[in-house]
């Protein structure tokens, strides 16, 4: 660690890096949050390495700055875990962690879905993480790894954000071109003026250009559109059934 000419408090980094945003929180040595910023997705299968070690370092930078670290490229942090996204075996974190490990004198570096596992008594249980994506991880007394879901959009993430909003997509464009008439659902849905009012857009047929020109992980953030007008009906779910696939013994 480099020495710094002004005295600062040791400092402790934990990260979330998600599939649409990313969290960084410093806090001192008795535990005292001290700083905490947000940034993009630091999701680098979503959106490439380039931009997710940006989102990193921007959410870090951020927290150091409220915790009034005026040169964060000192590595001022003790040590740090992020939870990132898309890390999904020895491949990616040998990819990411050269460009993060300035961050702080000691880096940890897992998937996301870890971070909810340490809460827990022994970091034994099971963690059920729905997000942009969707990933169960247990682990057990022993200290072995289970998990389910984590595929990404393309092959699964049941019950995320990005399932959700997806579904919210089909609903509107559905009942715009009569099939959701033929098919004995609703030939009108409430969720076509909200996605319409929230892309600026005056018809549904002007929303397939818009879905081309965003990322995936930009549709996770219909999922609170699709939330909100299940409120109002009476039979609405807690939550997405599909989710309820990830949660079922793994371990023999």
């Amino acid at each position: 660690m480099i020495a710094n000419t002004t005295w600062q408090p040791a400092l402790y980094l934990g990260l979330d890096g998600g599939g649409t945003k990313t969290l960084a929180v410093v806090v001192d040595a008795t535990g005292a949050e001290r700083g905490r910023a947000v940034a993009g997705s630091a999701n680098h299968q979503a959106v490439g390495v380039a931009r997710a070690v940006a989102h990193i370092r921007m959410a870090v930078a951020g927290a150091l700055a409220q915790a009034g670290v005026v040169a964060p490229d000192q590595a001022p942090c003790v040590a740090g875990w992020l939870g990132i996204a898309g890390l999904d075996g020895p491949a990616d974190h040998d990819l990411l962690l050269p460009h993060l490990r300035a961050l702080a004198d000691s880096v940890h570096l897992t998937n996301d879905a870890e971070l909810p596992l340490a809460a827990l008594p022994d970091g034994a249980g099971v963690a059920l993480v729905a997000g942009t994506g969707s990933i169960a991880l247990g682990r057990n007394a022993q200290g072995r790894f289970a998990r389910a879901g984590g595929w990404g959009h393309l092959l699964g993430d049941e019950g995320s954000g990005y399932d959700i909003g997806r579904q919210a997509l089909q609903a509107v464009v559905r009942a715009a071109d009569g099939r959701a008439r033929l098919a004995g659902e609703a030939s009108v849905t409430a969720l076509s003026p909200l996605i319409l009012r929230r892309w600026a857009v005056g018809c549904c047929w002007a929303i397939r250009c818009c879905v081309w020109a965003f990322c995936a992980v930009y549709a996770a953030t219909y999922a609170s559109l699709r939330w909100r007008w299940s409120m109002i009906r009476p039979t609405a779910p807690p939550a997405p059934p599909s989710l309820h696939r990830h949660c079922r013994p793994r371990w023999p």
